[in-house]
């Protein structure tokens, strides 16, 4: 197992029934930027401290431990961020003999690269379409189910002569010419049950 563990992409720590640091891999000390003689010490106190001032959230750190300490047969799999914005899967269960005998538990942590790379391509893209739907040259909304404006950009406030925070405390119901409503709920209705694709509103009060 040492083997394995030392070649593992994963950081990997064993620890005994009580919770004491019986094995612990490179990448671990790695992951936790764990200064050498820390991760070397065998009283491993210091290096809990350590890691958790690492966490943005120590005391959930900490507290997920105590519970599957007190919870020896539990299987565990959450996230935790760490001061720098780096999140991490970490898996823990059991370690335990064919007799049924409790060696400690194993604990991984996992950052995947390929999540940030998502992560920073999501966030990139929000911008984006939040630039492009501010700053549109036309009138644009996000619109709930309901008809309450959810995001305007500024040109519909100048196209219907609201402010955002009026309209947004309205729903679209409110400034629809009473000719048009009718036929714009309809095309809502079918644009809900995916049997419009789009819809272009034209009436009396204009376009949006």
């Amino acid at each position: 197992m040492d083997a394995l563990a030392k070649s593992a992409m994963d950081g990997i720590i064993v620890v005994d029934p009580q919770g004491r640091k019986i094995l612990q891999n490179q990448r671990a000390a790695d992951i936790f930027q764990i200064p050498r003689h820390i991760a070397d010490d065998p009283d491993d106190t210091f290096q809990v401290k350590w890691v958790m001032a690492m966490t943005r959230h120590p005391e959930r750190f900490i507290d997920k431990g105590i519970l599957l300490y007190s919870h020896p047969d539990e299987v565990s799999r959450d996230e935790i961020e760490l001061n720098n914005g780096t999140l991490l899967d970490r898996n823990s269960s059991p370690v335990t003999g064919k007799d049924g005998t409790r060696y400690g538990r194993i604990w991984t942590f996992h950052d995947s690269p390929l999540r940030k790379q998502t992560e920073k391509a999501l966030k990139e893209s929000e911008e984006c379409f939040a630039d492009a739907f501010e700053h549109a040259p036309i009138g644009m909304a996000l619109v709930s189910t309901e008809g309450r404006w959810l995001k305007v950009n500024r040109a519909l406030c100048k196209l219907v002569g609201y402010s955002e925070a009026e309209l947004l405390s309205r729903n679209f119901q409110e400034i629809t010419c009473p000719e048009d409503l009718s036929i714009d709920l309809k095309a809502m209705h079918r644009l809900l049950s995916s049997t419009l694709v789009s819809y272009r509103g034209l009436g009396a009060c204009g376009t949006f």
